[in-house]
């Protein structure tokens, strides 16, 4: 069952304050961030001038971004920890205000900058020392040059950006904030609160009964709530599928992968592969039914353990030994910063009324790389924080030894380190079985 967020102790809380010591102060930076914005105006129409005058401004817009995504990240958090909290829901949207302002005041920049010779670029990257760390940056704008509109449509859809989020804003306020699952009788009969993370629990109970009845509790509020959510989805559809065309790409799919510079047949491959791979599942499904003495398998019989093997509680702070023992192959050095991580508090780790759903890794370049989990103390939500956790260390990593402007990386190439550490992880379970 999950509590209200004032009932956990601090120490399951991530360390919000190290960012900004409250709301207000947040606000101080937002309001700073546009007069930095009305200042890096002077650079309309100066791109061209010469070496000098574009290295600075890339470094304010750098400056800009560095702030405002600061801000950004913690007005997101905020709303995270307990999405029914109104004061947080408007920072959040002030957060999303001062975005789109603040696009809309550089929008000119990357036009005014594809429309430079890409020859005199070159020469200004070789005569002025600055540029050079830009050179990736530079090639990136140039890789999208043919999907890069006028100034005056660049600032229009900048100034809708405020509104691009909506299908996702509204779905969350409903999943995290608004609906309400019932309860359900355990295995022990007492009712439980049933929430995204008791779901969770739920579906690993040994009785048959107690999992179709979470099952069909849960479902049927999505399914009460049918009209509403398709109309979300296919208006967040659509809504990619127009802005691919504004910015002329042949497709939905294609706009998604481009800005990573991923091959449309890379993704094609992944779906080919998986297809031949079908019969596999479908091998394992007839197993998992033929084990549990079942003749005809549900969705609610996926996640209970084939095997009776106790369901054992892991506690965070053991599951934080598990993963420190389990991740010994990456070296001392990983390990401490990975130690130092738990220690200053980078994860939220129990669920609380109006919380987020889910995992996420997170932050801005200048702040921990924080990790949001809703631990229910399983094996399964040790595996989410060593996932989670290996991208927030990959986080750690690239913002110790690389400039803002290649302080993120895609989440395409993040689930590399995400799937070493869980590999590890799973080696070790086996090794110590």
């Amino acid at each position: 069952m999950s509590k209200e967020r004032k009932d956990i102790d601090s120490r399951y809380k991530w360390n919000i304050e190290a960012m900004y010591a409250d709301a207000g102060a947040c606000e101080e930076d937002m309001k700073e961030c546009l007069a930095m914005a009305g200042e890096f105006a002077s650079y309309r129409g100066r791109l061209a001038e010469g070496p000098r005058t574009l290295l600075e401004a890339l470094k304010a817009k750098d400056a800009l971004w560095l702030k405002a995504e600061r801000a950004l990240v913690y007005a997101h958090q905020k709303k995270d920890e307990d999405g029914r909290v109104a004061a947080s829901q408007a920072l959040y949207d002030k957060a999303q205000t001062m975005a789109a302002r603040l696009s809309e005041a550089v929008s000119f920049f990357a036009p005014e900058f594809a429309a430079i010779d890409e020859e005199l670029l070159r020469k200004w990257l070789a005569e002025e020392d600055g540029l050079k760390a830009y050179a990736h940056y530079i090639d990136g704008i140039l890789r999208e040059k043919a999907h890069i509109l006028s100034d005056e449509q660049e600032s229009l859809l900048a100034s809708l950006s405020e509104l691009t989020g909506v299908c996702d804003d509204v779905f969350g306020m409903l999943n995290d904030a608004d609906f309400r699952f019932g309860t359900v009788r355990d295995e022990n009969g007492e009712d439980v609160v049933l929430t995204h993370g008791s779901y969770s629990v739920l579906m690993r109970s040994r009785d048959r009964e107690v999992r179709r009845s979470a099952y069909e509790h849960m479902y049927k509020v999505y399914e009460d709530h049918r009209n509403s959510l398709a109309t979300l989805y296919n208006y967040n559809v659509k809504q990619d599928i127009v802005y691919s065309r504004i910015r002329k790409y042949p497709d939905s799919l294609g706009a998604a992968l481009y800005g990573d510079d991923i091959p449309v047949s890379v993704y094609d491959n992944l779906i080919k592969v998986v297809n031949e791979h079908l019969p596999s599942l479908h091998r394992y499904t007839r197993l998992r039914k033929k084990l549990l003495g079942y003749d005809e398998l549900r969705m609610y019989d996926m996640y209970v353990p084939m095997l009776d093997v106790p369901d054992a509680v892991i506690p965070y702070e053991e599951g934080q030994e598990m993963i420190f023992r389990a991740l010994a192959p990456l070296g001392d050095e990983y390990l401490a910063a990975l130690r130092k991580g738990f220690e200053d508090r980078w994860a939220d780790v129990y669920e609380n009324d109006g919380k987020r759903s889910g995992a996420y890794s997170f932050g801005s370049y200048d702040s921990y790389p924080y990790v949001l989990l809703n631990y229910k103390d399983r094996l399964q939500d040790v595996f989410t924080v060593v996932h989670e956790m290996g991208h927030s260390m990959h986080s750690w990593y690239t913002r110790r030894t690389q400039p803002f402007v290649y302080g993120g990386h895609s989440i395409f190439t993040a689930e590399v380190a995400s799937t070493v550490n869980e590999s590890l992880l799973m080696r070790y379970l086996i090794d110590n079985a």
